[in-house]
Parts: structure tokens; C-alpha cells; sequence
């Protein structure tokens, strides 16, 4: 990712000026509660859990749900595929 946003290649050139954007944007309204679908690697997600944010996540990937975890750990997170719609526990 940090390679291809320096090159100004795809996929993900402008990437970090799009999280940026997102991240001013809940700060400016802020709340408790968060519900990231497709989490990832919580790049951005656990600036907002260091600022006292809840966070509620999705992933289909296992390991970018456990690396997630890792950096937010008080978080609550799942593993699901969401173009399967949302799980029907949720």
C-alpha cells in the first residue's frame, strides 16, 4: 500500500488522503460506536479506537481480523464474507 501511494500507482494511490478525509469527518460528528465493513487491518480504525471510539468489525480474512485485534484489542470483531449480506446474529 505505502509503496503504491508514494509511486501514485493503483490501487491505492490517494488511499491515506481518502482515510484522512474519513477520519475528520466522524471526528467532526462524533459519536461511540463505529461498525467498520471490511475492516481489514484497522488502518484507520484504530486511530478512532485510541480516541475512545466502540468498534464493531467485519472481515472475510482471518489474518487481517487477528493483526486488527491486535492493535484493538477491547474491540469486538467477526469474521464474515459481506457481499453474503450481514450475518443473522448481527
Amino acid at each position: 500500500m505505502r509503496l503504491s501511494e508514494e509511486s501514485g500507482s493503483y490501487p491505492f494511490v490517494g488511499y491515506q488522503k481518502v482515510l484522512g478525509k474519513i477520519y475528520r469527518t466522524i471526528k467532526e460528528n462524533p459519536g461511540d460506536k463505529i461498525l467498520d465493513v471490511g475492516l481489514g487491518t484497522a488502518v484507520l480504525t484504530k486511530k478512532l479506537y485510541r480516541d475512545g471510539y466502540e468498534i464493531f468489525g467485519m472481515d472475510f480474512s482471518a489474518k487481517m481480523l487477528a493483526i486488527a485485534k491486535e492493535k484493538m484489542p477491547g474491540s469486538v470483531l467477526i469474521q464474515h464474507d459481506f457481499l453474503k449480506g450481514f450475518p443473522p446474529n448481527l
